[in-house]
């Protein structure tokens, strides 16, 4: 199951670049199938032991009853992944494994899962049996997974598979912050440099080389040179910001704002998230289009689309 799912995890995030000009994969794609594949090892490390069971020991099992309490407790293992930031996209170059991690998720998700009605009987050994070779099952397929994955991302990442270029616009304390936080590329993500349109006598820059003014971040942006955009003006232009965001709202890019402007300077659109690079708090004004799982989707839907129009077509 590790080899082969592997193997689908790098066929698939290779597919989200493909036919693109830069071939560089989603991360959220990737990770997400790391998600997907500790699932499956929940799932298949609950169903085996009982097929196994039902086999050779020639035992009744509840087929119904094992697969709901598979999926209750994969659900409640990847709530705690998530929450212990185990499925971090900025960690493709290091994915975290933590063994010891990984086995309080599984028992905490077990637990959670007998208390929402699992079978369980302190009379009958057989269940007892069962859910240790369920947890012991599940341990070795998600660590040993993990570990494959960790050095198949690596390779990518190190590759430049998921390379993710930032730019800020803004000379400044900010600029500097997000210079030194990706100084090093060891995590695929690229400091591309700053762009300021401010007089020289009005910038801070110190320990930044200014590549240019606005039209050039926004010509960059163009030619796909970015993929992230930060916008860190000082505090004092607020709506300065709100400006220039909506301006750069046409490029192919994912837009942030430092996190002193409110969200209501940025018009026509709902409630913004937050982010962060580093120690720098960010606005989410928008994610970069096609990004992700979009492009698969879209895919298919031309896939399905197509297909059904030729199946429609008259033959002549």
């Amino acid at each position: 199951m590790s080899v082969s799912g592997v193997g689908s995890l790098g066929a698939m995030t290779a597919g989200v670049a493909e036919g693109s000009a830069r071939q560089r994969a989603s991360r959220r794609v990737a990770i997400d199938l790391v998600g997907v594949l500790d699932v499956v090892a929940i799932v298949v490390g609950a169903i085996l032991p009982a097929w196994i069971y039902a086999s050779v020991g020639g035992l009744e099992i509840e087929t119904v009853t094992v697969i709901k309490s598979a999926l209750v407790t994969s659900m409640l293992f990847f709530v705690c992944m998530q929450a212990w930031n185990m499925y971090d996209i900025t960690r493709l170059n290091d994915l975290p494994v933590y063994p010891a991690r990984l086995l309080a998720a599984i028992l905490l998700a077990t637990f959670g899962a007998l208390g929402l009605g699992v079978p369980f009987t302190v009379a009958e050994i057989h269940l007892w049996v069962w859910y240790a070779a369920w947890i012991s099952a599940s341990f070795v397929a998600i660590l040993s997974t993990r570990i494959v994955c960790r050095q198949l991302l690596a390779r990518m990442t190190k590759a430049g598979a998921f390379d993710m270029r930032v730019a800020v616009f803004g000379a400044g304390e900010i600029a500097r912050r997000v210079q030194d936080h990706l100084r090093t590329e060891a995590a695929g993500i690229r400091f591309v440099g700053v762009y300021d349109d401010r007089p020289v006598d009005r910038l801070d820059a110190t320990g930044l080389h200014i590549k240019g003014r606005l039209e050039d971040l926004m010509a960059a942006g163009r030619r796909g040179e970015l993929d992230q955009i930060v916008i860190a003006l000082p505090q004092a232009a607020d709506h300065r910001m709100a400006t220039i965001a909506n301006q750069l709202q046409q490029l192919p890019v994912s837009i942030h704002m430092v996190t002193h402007i409110s969200s209501d300077l940025v018009e026509g659109g709902p409630a913004h998230k937050v982010s962060a690079i580093g120690s720098v708090g960010l606005l989410d004004v928008k994610d970069k289009p096609l990004d992700d799982w979009a492009p698969i989707v879209k895919r298919l839907e031309d896939t399905i689309l197509g297909s059904t129009s030729c199946s429609c077509c008259p033959c002549r």
